[in-house]
């Protein structure tokens, strides 16, 4: 979870959030932006990394267009009750290719699975336990922690869980992320008034 105070930070660059001090949010570029405030949820837990969610507020909106490609948006659940469990899973992050961290300058995008989480390992509420495709090639997830699991339905990507936890996800790693859909009432009251707009 990003501990952090207001400050400028590097949306552009891979693996933790970078911040560092800036005397007013005019320094700001596509890549690098003003937060005004961070937002841990209440209930987040260290130790069993329960209610692993945070948010950053930008001083100034955001402009995705000139971003170039390296930032996009991507839709959030509108219900507790929606499924996506027939559509195509993805994660995606600049972390480890085949087990080498090294943050790589292009994003890394590849196909995932969404599994049962093995009764061994600790679960927490909320918790969605993913693995690569066995298709995919590479390893992604190392290094990725808050990066997006999303489904992709035609043109349209919704956001499904957050990378909290695991040391990869292949199919001998089980990468955890949180379930987003329990969190968008807090999201969505920690967003105003910008949310929806």
């Amino acid at each position: 979870m990003l501990r952090s105070e207001a400050g400028n930070v590097n949306l552009t660059k891979g693996g933790w959030v970078r911040r560092r001090r800036a005397s007013y949010p005019g320094q700001q570029t596509p890549g690098l932006q003003y937060t005004q405030r961070t937002f841990t949820h209440p209930d987040y837990d260290e130790v069993t990394l329960a209610n692993n969610v945070g948010l950053i507020s930008l001083a100034q909106p955001f402009d995705v267009q000139k971003a170039e490609g390296k930032i996009n948006s991507i839709c959030v659940p509108h219900s507790l009750k929606e499924d996506h469990s027939g559509e195509q899973h993805y994660v995606s992050g600049w972390g480890a290719i085949d087990g080498v961290i090294e943050f790589k300058p292009k994003l890394q995008i590849v196909k995932a699975q969404v599994v049962d989480c093995e009764p061994t390992a600790p679960v927490v509420a909320n918790q969605i336990c993913v693995v690569q495709d066995l298709d995919d090639s590479v390893e992604d997830c190392v290094g990725d922690f808050g990066g997006p699991l999303f489904a992709t339905n035609g043109n349209t990507s919704t956001l499904i869980g957050l990378y909290s936890s695991g040391n990869g996800c292949s199919v001998d790693n089980t990468a955890k992320f949180i379930d987003i859909k329990p969190y968008m009432v807090w999201i969505i009251e920690n967003s105003k008034p910008a949310y929806g707009e």
